[in-house]
């Protein structure tokens, strides 16, 4: 099995996916399930406070694109900037 950062990566590689061909409960549903994975992570204080702010202002944005239920909007966040972001949360080899 992958590690479960690897996993909430190809996790959120596939809700993007989800929002770009229309399937918007199972986006947003799985959004649910990777946040719920993220929150122990982001609220275990060992995140960088700069990092941290970075990600919840990304999970603000796309929470508020959820909301206005504009999910090209919701997948380019995800894909330009949570992805990137949670990579360097977790780097490869840790």
């Amino acid at each position: 099995m992958a590690a479960p950062e690897l996993y909430t990566l190809d996790l959120l590689r596939k809700i993007a996916a989800c929002c770009r061909r229309g399937d918007y409960a199972d986006a947003s549903s799985q959004l649910n399930v990777v946040i719920q994975k993220l929150q122990p992570v982001l609220l275990s204080g060992s995140v960088d406070q700069e990092l941290l702010k970075k990600v919840l202002y990304s999970l603000e944005t796309a929470h508020l694109m959820q909301r206005q239920e504009d999910y090209v909007a919701l997948a380019d966040v995800i894909e330009y900037e949570l992805i990137d972001l949670l990579s360097s949360l977790f780097p490869p080899g840790n």
